[in-house]
């Protein structure tokens, strides 16, 4: 375990924040909010793009106090995407883009769809915005039915997509999505981090640790073997 963490808001807000283009580290904004750096999606570890590159300008950004935020993106074309596991529910989904690059209006134009479904078409930044580094943010609400949020550009019609930051709030999630997530979450820790030799389950592990949780222990193994009848039970691994 590594402890208690610090909240991702010091309201204690029920949100995800990514800054998109932003490798380096975490920023907390003026507002005490915390924002997680670019990070590939991985699976039960990351949220996070699949493809593009990150840029960034050292311009000011125009209508923002969210500097950092609005001066890094992440670009690319339509296999670009980003991707959020969360419990299902609907949430508002906040994206933000500013044009760094054209100064001129019609340079750069794409869609932009959440769970498969395109909610801005033919967005042109420069022109939304009202010109050159300046911020838009764009807002709608979203149902989540399959426990991940998919943000895809499904059409560019002129040079690359490109966006700058991610925010999501929960505006319903019932108590048992929320534990579904959290339950199938718990459960793959004890089938992902089993020795595939000797089926010994990891006490404890911490990604940030180079050699960490090569030790087994009597009581992983012993909620490994109940959780997994649960598991089939549920359907997230066949009984076999």
């Amino acid at each position: 375990s590594l402890g208690p963490q610090n909240p991702s808001s010091p309201t204690q807000e029920e949100v995800w924040r990514i800054n998109c283009g932003n490798t380096n580290s975490d920023y907390t904004d003026t507002n005490g909010n915390w924002w997680m750096k670019d990070e590939g999606f991985t699976s039960l570890y990351r949220w996070g793009y699949s493809n593009g590159t990150p840029a960034s300008t050292t311009n000011t950004i125009l209508g923002t106090n969210l500097q950092p935020v609005f001066q890094t993106c992440r670009w690319g074309g339509t296999n670009m995407s980003y991707k959020i596991e969360v419990p299902n529910g609907n949430y508002q989904v906040k994206l933000m883009f500013t044009e760094t690059y054209w100064n001129q209006t019609g340079k750069r134009v794409f869609n932009v769809a959440i769970e498969g479904s395109t909610i801005w078409s033919y967005l042109d930044i420069f022109s939304w915005s009202g010109g050159k580094f300046k911020a838009l943010e764009l807002t709608t609400n979203v149902n989540v039915n399959d426990g991940i949020m998919d943000i895809t550009f499904p059409q560019i019609f002129n040079d690359n997509a490109c966006i700058s930051g991610i925010e999501i709030k929960v505006n319903t999630v019932s108590n048992d999505a929320f534990l579904e997530f959290v339950q199938k979450k718990m459960f793959w820790y004890f089938w992902n981090e089993a020795n595939p030799q000797t089926g010994l389950v990891k006490w404890g592990e911490n990604n940030w640790a180079t050699g960490y949780g090569d030790v087994s222990s009597i009581a992983s193994n012993g909620f490994a073997l109940s959780i997994y009848t649960i598991a089939a039970q549920r359907g997230w691994i066949t009984r076999d």
